[in-house]
């Protein structure tokens, strides 16, 4: 079975640009359908390896605050500018400072040129890598490493059956064992709700500050792309 990853770009690291941090609120969210704005989308492949051998995942910007699960919450929106290649090549060796974000995992921010192409990942993706993949209309479900094994096989034939705008991955220190994110929104969850999990994807998949088509391509949990 052959294994796919991105290519890591190797490049001089910079000195990075930071990025404030601004707080968060908690709110039940208003979906009012206005979509994305169009783009041209962005030159080159999606070749930054999550995980890569050597790269060091940074640690989160913001300590996590107390949130109750099952409520989706709005983050403002830190913007969506792009790291050169040299800054994000050190940002993921952890050479360089990582981006700061107001929210765990992120949902809008600075981040990588590459993206992580959607799909389902047993491997720990940098916060950098996907804001960028939220920045394309991605819907990322995040879990604690360990989760029960049931319940990480469900999310993955759930990311399956989309087959688009759709992320699965393990994520450390989350709050709750599964979290979902889309551009400036989260949900944290408590145990395996797949009705919300649909209805969060049926409202925020392919609603980012860019409409990039973006099918399901990896898939780690059997070994070969999909």
């Amino acid at each position: 079975m052959k294994r796919t990853l991105f290519l890591l770009v190797t490049i001089v690291a910079l000195v990075a640009a930071a990025c404030g941090t601004i707080g968060s609120t908690t709110t039940t969210m208003t979906i009012d359908g206005v979509p994305g704005t169009n783009a041209s989308g962005d030159a080159g492949a999606s070749d930054l390896v999550p995980g890569a051998p050597g790269a060091t995942i940074p640690p989160t910007s913001v300590p996590e605050e107390a949130s109750p699960p099952g409520v989706i919450e709005t983050f403002a929106d830190l913007g969506a500018d792009h790291l050169s290649d040299a800054e994000a090549a050190g940002v993921i060796n952890g050479t360089v400072a990582a981006p700061e974000y107001n929210s765990v995992p992120p949902t809008s921010g600075t981040h990588t040129p590459a993206w992580a192409q959607c799909g389902i990942y047993r491997q720990l993706i940098p916060d950098a890598v996907q804001v960028h993949s939220l920045e394309h209309g991605a819907v990322i479900i995040q879990y604690t490493p360990g989760w029960d094994p049931a319940d990480i096989e469900a999310l993955e034939s759930f990311a399956r059956d989309k087959a688009s705008h759709i992320i699965v991955a393990p994520y450390g220190g989350l709050a709750t064992p599964i979290v979902l994110t889309a551009w400036t929104v989260r949900l944290q969850l408590t145990g395996l709700d797949l009705d919300a999990i649909e209805d969060f994807w049926l409202h925020y998949a392919n609603e980012g500050p860019e409409r990039v088509p973006c099918p399901l391509e990896i898939d780690e949990a059997q070994g070969a792309s999909a």
